[in-house]
């Protein structure tokens, strides 16, 4: 996991560089549902990158995909990882990423 974060204490979870320097940014809530507040940090770091950021996404237990304004949105966790029994499975490929 990689974290960005400013002096102010901003900060977010998980930054992705492609090799031309552009940027998706992800922030991880074990929630069932989001607010603006839960975008600010991404908004801050959107504003900081400009058009060096592709997208920013808030990734969370709820169910739908969500947009927060210009490039920023809610993605459902659950969406990228299934649950299957008490394991979680990538699912795209089916891969175990965990038991619990």
């Amino acid at each position: 996991m990689i974290v960005s974060s400013s002096s102010s204490g901003t900060e977010v979870d998980i930054v992705i560089e492609t090799p031309d320097q552009r940027v998706v940014a992800l922030e991880i809530k074990i929630a069932a549902s989001v607010g603006s507040s839960d975008f600010k940090h991404l908004a801050w770091f959107r504003d900081q990158l400009g058009d060096r950021f592709i997208k920013g996404a808030v990734l969370y237990t709820g169910a739908r995909v969500l947009p927060f304004g210009d490039r920023l949105g809610a993605v459902p966790l659950f969406g990228i990882m299934q649950r299957t029994g008490s394991c979680y499975t990538c699912g795209s490929c089916g891969a175990n990423t965990g038991c619990g």
